[in-house]
């Protein structure tokens, strides 16, 4: 496939004084166009051995709580079993399960829940005073991060939390939250996290079990300058890779295919405007 490049000291009629002199014109020739046409765009990018997506049918999101389970019960057996089945907040509306699944076994790879205020207050809304600077803001709550042990392990949840990232951009939330233990809470500090409270507090919730909790926050429109003005060793993966087999995108398109005038607003969080359905189980 060629174009031929041609210099040209003096330019046609039609672009004479719109470009400077000796400017090159590049002649495309049927051919090359149509030949150029159905080049699959993911044949780029970086390809992952797991695909990331949304959980929307009850298959997949018993795979999620399958890896979730397994997850927790390592390190909380007593807590781990009570999640064996899904939990009323895998379903609510307005919420969301992301599954990283293998696509050499269709094995589940890892699993996190993004609960979203969008509908409904999330869970720590409800229960703790949060600082002002959350007040009236649209959040996701990160939990039920699960993953399965592995070599790959660390890369299904960088993968995770970049899925969870584009999800949080692509519905205009403003910030993160998650409740995490030690020595979970150093992970998410290295992602960019930073703690709620000016003071150092731990908080005890029932449906996280036993173990006192830190909880932190992610600025979401500030997080890529954030990365790369710290010089962030992940800035590469979470940034500038295209990674096409983590796909949210194409569920997050299909939440304009309902009017707005037809989305219910009854359940909404008072001066939250309107927004978006986000698709569930």
């Amino acid at each position: 496939m060629e174009v031929d490049v041609n210099v040209m000291e003096t330019l046609p009629q039609d672009v004479a004084g719109s470009i400077a002199p000796r400017s090159q014109v590049l002649t495309i020739s049927d051919e090359v166009l149509h030949s150029s046409r159905g080049i699959p765009v993911h044949a780029r990018g970086t390809h992952l051995p797991f695909a990331v997506r949304l959980v929307r049918t009850e298959e997949h999101l018993l795979k999620a709580v399958q890896v979730r389970a397994q997850a927790f019960l390592r390190h909380a057996p007593q807590f781990g079993a009570q999640l064996l089945e899904p939990e009323e907040a895998d379903r609510t509306r307005g919420n969301v399960v992301l599954l990283a699944e293998s696509k050499s076994t269709g094995e589940p790879e890892g699993s996190i829940r993004i609960e979203t205020n969008l509908n409904f207050r999330t869970e720590l809304e409800a229960v703790v005073r949060l600082p002002d600077f959350l007040r009236d803001k649209t959040i996701a709550q990160v939990g039920r991060l699960g993953v399965k042990a592995g070599p790959d392990a660390t890369l299904v949840k960088r993968a995770l939390f970049k899925a969870l990232y584009r999800f949080c951009l692509a519905t205009q939330i403003d910030y993160m939250l998650v409740a995490a233990r030690t020595p979970v809470d150093r992970e998410f500090m290295k992602l960019g996290f930073r703690e709620v409270f000016e003071q150092p507090t731990l908080l005890s919730f029932p449906s996280q079990g036993k173990k006192h909790l830190r909880l932190f926050v992610f600025d979401v429109p500030a997080g890529e300058r954030t990365w790369r003005e710290a010089k962030h060793p992940l800035y590469k993966f979470m940034i500038e890779d295209f990674h096409p087999d983590i796909e949210i995108f194409s569920s997050v398109r299909g939440m304009w295919a309902m009017p707005r005038s037809k989305r219910s607003s009854e359940s909404r969080v008072p001066d939250v405007p309107a927004t978006l359905d986000i698709p569930v189980v």
